[in-house]
């Protein structure tokens, strides 16, 4: 009897303190969700990211502009909007506007360039410090720095935002200079690069927005804490922006019908109610990392309670 009652006992203390882990889990995130105002700042960040899209798009323009050719630069900013906006219909009427331009974006390449960089330090420099307020509200930071070194370090986010960027939009037409050397080579000729493509399509994406959340999440804040605190918020980041981008598009495309009553505007409301969800998602992902942060805490107290008890 005994022999059948412990493994009870055991399995009913495992279920226990898994409803318990979940339980602080989702009581915590939804009270934080309402008490950091995360739909409010949500919105802010949707403002603040729309604001930055018209200069990044120039830079983009600039830079690929001046490495490639017309037409192969239509189809790398083609395959950039396919990522940013997963709705075929609206994704479409966004390249119809930038492409009846490209001649323009290619001419004055360097005018184009440097009107970027130019908007894009005011407008990203007001990102960031709306996420930095967010971040230093959920991880529980009051300490402020002097305005001037702030944004000091807000400048320095833009220099590094911008960076990553040029690495993502260089790194997929490189490949294809590099792999059209390759197939020069005489020995090299035969070798199917297949599998290489599909890597840089369907995995280098992942990566590259896990390591630009991770150096949001661990850069931005003002108050360093462990790593795992940002690197679980930016495998969150990364999981749900994955995840909303399959549901969103299937409710766009099978659901709600915007266009409908929206008109020809109907993708810049699908644009920015998307940048909304993905707005929601990051600050999500922080909470999660700060939930977990808290829980780590407390198992530690507990612990530490436990041997002076």
């Amino acid at each position: 009897m005994n022999s059948i009652t412990h493994p009870k006992k055991i399995l009913n203390k495992k279920l226990r303190d898994v409803w318990n882990w979940l339980k602080f889990y989702v009581v915590n995130i939804y009270e934080k969700m309402d008490r950091h105002h995360a739909f409010i700042f949500a919105s802010g960040m949707t403002y603040n990211i729309l604001l930055c899209i018209i200069p990044m798009v120039l830079i983009i323009f600039s830079v690929l502009g001046s490495i490639l050719q017309s037409q192969e630069l239509l189809i790398q900013i083609s395959l950039m909007i396919d990522e940013m906006i997963p709705i075929s219909d609206y994704s479409d009427k966004i390249k119809e506007i930038l492409f009846e331009r490209i001649g323009e974006f290619i001419k004055y390449k360097t005018l184009v360039g440097t009107l970027g960089i130019v908007g894009l330090f005011f407008t990203a420099s007001g990102l960031f410090s709306t996420l930095r307020t967010i971040l230093n509200d959920i991880y529980g930071i009051e300490k402020g720095k002097n305005i001037f070194i702030a944004k000091i370090r807000d400048l320095g986010m833009v220099v590094l935002t911008l960076l990553f960027f040029l690495v993502v939009i260089l790194i997929n037409p490189i490949f294809q200079i590099v792999k059209g050397l390759f197939g020069k080579i005489k020995f090299l000729n035969g070798v199917d690069f297949s599998i290489l493509d599909r890597f840089f399509i369907q995995i280098v994406p992942y990566v590259l927005s896990f390591l630009m959340m991770l150096l949001i999440y661990s850069l931005v804040p003002y108050r360093k804490m462990k790593k795992r605190v940002y690197f679980i918020s930016a495998l969150w980041a990364t999981v749900l922006f994955q995840l909303a981008q399959a549901g969103f598009t299937y409710y766009v495309t099978h659901i709600a019908n915007y266009s409908k009553i929206y008109g020809n505007v109907a993708f810049v409301i699908v644009t920015a109610l998307w940048l909304y969800i993905i707005s929601v998602i990051f600050i999500l992902a922080a909470i999660i990392g700060q939930t977990y942060r808290e829980k780590h805490d407390l198992m530690g107290t507990k612990s530490r309670e436990g041997l002076f008890s």
